[in-house]
């Protein structure tokens, strides 16, 4: 929308009369008029005449002081997001445009679009919500300057896009306090950490988007090809065999991208075109210091590994695990680090993204095919003339690679993920087995007669009116 409202608002104080006995009625307001100009829309301006109110001031005795009214609990205002059942799940596509979306009742939540779905093993949450701008880079990845021959560290200041998801499951902090619970300023490193104070509060948390967990589809010179179907393979958890679906992980580009050249910041955010995501969010739980809960076991799992040596990396005096107890699941996780010591340059780079979306995720496969190179050996020419293509789709060498998503395993492959973004709004579908293998790590939805208590972090805008969210099963 382009149309510019604008409104010129004229306060008029009142004051208030009140007296038990008065000696003589007060004089009768005078009436002014006051000629107002409204632009009422864009080229056209409407003059009208406002009568109001000039009421005399009057002395009166003070009034006796109000009772205290209790402050009514947090958890009281919550956007109910019911979930409807269905025979089968929608896809985890981002597109939302499975029927069962149709059937599904929709609560808003200030910008946002609430809408929940759920089969007999699995539920699916699909979220909506205007966002002005979609930034892809992240600090951390590497841009080429030619004309020093040597490569830099994008470090702008800047909010890339992500969601937190964040389900109580033995927190009631949580339900009182919302994410600032979990979310405190550490003065003496000047950065926030996440946990929780109390010692016996657990959480389950969804990371979803970020700098993580998406790659491109396979492209060929003829174009893009289509993606393979998802498929279904066993998984072993803890000696249990579960039948799980490995979800498709691609970003796609449809067509072009239009980029706003103001930010100085971030010169490459996008502010219209297609974009689509499908992965998987990372699965986190969020902890008390010392609590009786162990998960000591955590601090092994190769995302805590990814945490711990990137801190050492980048030269930071603290263990992030000890800081930051919000530990991730078991399993593989979706990438590893396009960087070696002592993180000045990238380990690969594409030698021709074909488009924005592409040039900012490298995979195993254009690694394996030739389309991804070994930076180390090559000529400052050859770099110039690769980044040259970069330059073109307005591109960054990511500080990520993705895996094969096949080999994405255990928790971190839990929530199927799908989010688009077009020319302004984003649809996210977050999908999950309702029980897991993880009764102490994971929310089990394993009640269909309760709510859910979940908080939101991230990028998603204003809640309006509500504290939070309380997914409700319909029966």
């Amino acid at each position: 929308m382009k149309t510019i409202w604008k409104l010129m608002a004229i306060t008029v104080v009142f004051t208030l009369i009140a007296a038990a006995c008065a000696p003589a009625p007060a004089p009768a307001p005078e009436q002014v008029q006051v000629e107002v100009t409204r632009v009422v829309k864009e080229k056209e301006v409407v003059k009208e005449t406002v009568v109001v109110k000039q009421e005399v001031k009057v002395e009166v005795p003070a009034a006796p002081a109000a009772p205290v009214v209790p402050i009514e609990p947090a958890g009281a205002n919550r956007a109910v997001i019911t979930a409807v059942k269905v025979d089968t799940s929608p896809e985890a596509d981002g597109s939302a445009s499975d029927e069962q979306w149709k059937s599904a009742p929709t609560t808003w939540a200030g910008v946002q679009q609430w809408q929940a779905v759920y089969t007999d093993k699995e539920l699916t949450l699909k979220l909506k919500y205007p966002a002005n701008n979609l930034i892809l880079s992240n600090p951390g990845n590497y841009i080429w300057d030619p004309d020093a021959g040597k490569w830099t560290v994008f470090d702008a200041v800047v909010g890339s896009t992500w969601l937190a998801p964040t389900f109580e499951m033995n927190a009631p902090a949580l339900d009182a306090q919302g994410c600032d619970s979990f979310c405190h300023w550490d003065d003496e490193h000047e950065m926030w950490h996440h946990n929780f104070e109390d010692p016996n509060h657990v959480a389950d948390n969804w990371m979803v988007l970020g700098s993580h967990g998406f790659r491109p589809n396979t492209r060929t010179a003829e174009g893009l090809l289509a993606p393979p179907p998802p498929k279904t393979m066993g998984l072993m958890t803890q000696g249990v065999q579960e039948d799980k679906k490995v979800q498709t992980a691609i970003v796609v580009q449809d067509g072009p991208v239009i980029f706003d050249t103001n930010n100085t910041k971030a010169p490459n955010s996008v502010i219209g075109g297609n974009i689509t995501f499908i992965g998987y969010a990372e699965d986190n739980v969020i902890v008390g210091p010392g609590g009786p809960l162990d998960v000591s076991y955590l601090r092994d799992t190769p995302r805590a590994k990814w945490c711990l040596n990137c801190h050492v990396k980048s030269g930071l005096p603290y263990d992030p695990l000890a800081m930051d107890l919000t530990l991730s699941g078991t399993g593989e996780i979706q990438y590893y680090p396009n960087f070696d010591v002592p993180y000045t340059a990238p380990l690969y780079m594409e030698k021709e993204p074909v488009d924005f979306a592409d040039a900012l995720i490298i995979t195993d496969e254009e690694i394996q095919s030739g389309e991804a190179v070994l930076v180390a050996g090559l000529s400052n020419a050859d770099i110039s003339g690769y980044w040259a293509n970069y330059a073109k789709v307005n591109g960054h060498v990511p500080y990520i690679v993705h895996r094969d998503p096949n080999e994405v395993s255990d928790q971190m492959a839990q929530i199927r993920t799908g989010a688009n973004w077009t020319n302004g709004w984003w649809v996210v579908e977050l999908q999950r087995n309702l029980t897991t293998p993880y009764p102490d790590v994971d929310v089990q939805f394993n009640d269909l007669t309760r709510d859910y208590l979940f908080q939101m972090s991230g990028t998603a805008g204003s809640t309006g009116p509500y504290s939070g969210y309380r997914l409700s099963f319909e029966q």
